[in-house]
């Protein structure tokens, strides 16, 4: 922590998650969070923000929209990011292949690291390890992490690899 005038104030950074609708970025974050429910999750509308506390950190996750007419916004937006998470939908091999723009995006902006997440665990698999670990290769990511945001798989290896990256930030 930083010493502001005799008290102790967290560190804060950014983290830009991207990729199509309908993948679960928004399901993600509140698991992440722990604002998580049961229930659908409504469409994103150009940017919504979470808060994920750490020991002496603050990730201010910013949950862009995955619908083209909003993608004018993402590269403000992600400017200023420590750490990216492209998301796609193991169930949508489309979804996938489709993450090069979003990556494109967030090494323009600078992100220091991207981490590629599959997610849906929960519902049958058309995208192997081999083949995110490939496309990861491509799209500059350093890990790769499968999670179902619906029971729970995976966020907490999720959750670890941000405050790594965040940690590792901090010098």
């Amino acid at each position: 922590m930083k010493s502001t005038g005799g008290r102790l104030a967290r560190v804060r950074r950014k983290v830009a998650v991207g990729g199509e609708g309908g993948v679960g970025k928004t399901t993600i974050c509140r698991r992440l969070t722990d604002r998580f429910s049961v229930g659908g999750s409504s469409m994103t509308i150009g940017v919504d923000f979470f808060v994920l506390e750490g020991e002496g950190k603050e990730l201010i996750v910013y949950d862009l929209a995955g619908q083209r007419r909003f993608f004018h916004l993402h590269r403000g937006l992600v400017s200023g990011a420590t750490v990216g998470m492209l998301v796609f939908d193991l169930s949508r091999p489309s979804t996938l292949y489709s993450l090069g723009r979003w990556a494109e995006v967030m090494r323009e902006a600078g992100v220091k690291e991207i981490i590629l997440v599959g997610n849906k665990l929960d519902l049958p698999t058309r995208v192997s390890r081999e083949e995110a670990e490939a496309e990861a290769a491509e799209l500059g990511a350093k890990r790769v992490i499968f999670t179902s945001a619906l029971d729970g798989r995976g966020i907490e290896e999720l959750r670890r690899a941000l405050e790594e990256v965040v940690s590792g930030s901090d010098g």
